[in-house]
């Protein structure tokens, strides 16, 4: 009730232009096909399949793809280490935290904020 309350009372006072409403579905949509591409990217330079990064194997050259995908869909779209975590086969964040941080490690790459 409160967050309604305060939502209402931020959007009263902060409100949204026509272009900029209009313009929100075609950024999710951009998000949505961006970390889509970059699932393709890492699939095809590590020779392994998306199915293969989403599922539940653990082998060493998909766990790498699969941090990498986590590492990029960190630092390239908005998304939130829940958000990665559910399109990378319902992974928990903290799954996410870990394969960030050790893709970072690997590749000597600056770590999100």
């Amino acid at each position: 009730m409160l967050i309604a309350f305060v939502k209402a009372q931020l959007a009263l006072q902060y409100p949204m232009t026509a272009p900029a409403m209009k313009a929100l579905p075609r950024a999710r949509l951009e998000i949505r096909q961006h970390w889509r591409a970059i699932l393709r990217e890492v699939a095809e330079k590590h020779g392994c399949a998306i199915d293969q990064i989403t599922g539940p194997r653990r082998s060493k050259g998909v766990s790498r793809a699969r941090q990498e995908a986590m590492y990029r869909m960190r630092m390239e779209t908005p998304l939130s280490y829940p958000a990665i975590g559910a399109r990378l086969g319902d992974r928990d964040h903290t799954t996410v935290i870990h394969g960030v941080k050790a893709h970072a490690k690997r590749a000597n790459a600056p770590l999100p904020l």
